[in-house]
């Protein structure tokens, strides 16, 4: 993930952010179609390795996917595909002709131009998140439904960070991240080694009240 963009540090993992997330993938999925010159074999190398799928093709002569599960069982137990990557494929290709034809299997097409039903805002350094959740309407738990990448009541200190909210709620959340209210401004380089050194990645709303510092009067 890190080698796509995705951050993974002790305020962000952006592999639960499934927009970020979905971009990466796509572009390593790319990737892996120019390396390996063929759809099939490129998506076994993603859900198996591209190590892993390299090297299943060498050891049995193979030119693609395909051949290599004729010849799987010449491969000893550890350079074998898993029976989940000989599957995977089947699978994700027929999600994809699916996809490509909804209409005449009986589902409703997809509207690719209606609008998501959240929108992505960015988040100044040191935001308050607990008060950005309370400007917008929503509980804590809400909130973090929306934004599991965020491992903390207050983004990072050290970048501007992507926030969701459901689409009703944009404007007040806007104008919430365009206030003086949005920082956590009486931060600290020490409260925030104090925070770090909670062990909890994920706080209890009980626990939120005292992580944040108070504000100046």
């Amino acid at each position: 993930g890190m080698k796509y963009g995705l951050t993974q540090d002790w305020w962000l993992d952006e592999r639960l952010d499934p927009y970020r997330a979905t971009e990466a993938a796509a572009d390593y999925l790319q990737k892996l179609y120019g390396d390996f010159r063929d759809w099939p074999t490129a998506i076994a190398a993603y859900n198996a390795g591209e190590g892993k799928m390299s090297r299943a093709k060498e050891g049995t002569g193979a030119r693609n996917f395909y051949e290599v599960v004729e010849r799987n069982h010449k491969l000893d137990e550890k350079a074998r595909l898993r029976p989940e990557t000989v599957q995977y494929v089947p699978r994700f290709l027929a999600m994809s002709k699916i996809m490509r034809n909804l209409p005449q299997l009986g589902f409703t097409p997809v509207d690719q131009d209606k609008p998501a039903p959240v929108r992505r805002l960015t988040a100044r350094p040191g935001t308050d998140l607990i008060a950005l959740s309370r400007a917008c309407g929503l509980s804590w738990e809400s909130f973090q439904n929306y934004n599991l990448h965020h491992k903390r009541t207050i983004s990072s200190t050290e970048r501007s960070t992507f926030v969701y909210v459901p689409v009703q709620n944009e404007a007040q959340a806007q104008a919430f991240l365009r206030s003086s209210s949005a920082s956590a401004s009486t931060l600290t380089n020490a409260t925030a080694t104090s925070i770090r050194s909670r062990s909890s990645s994920r706080p209890s709303t009980k626990e939120c009240k005292h992580e944040l510092p108070a504000r100046a009067g």
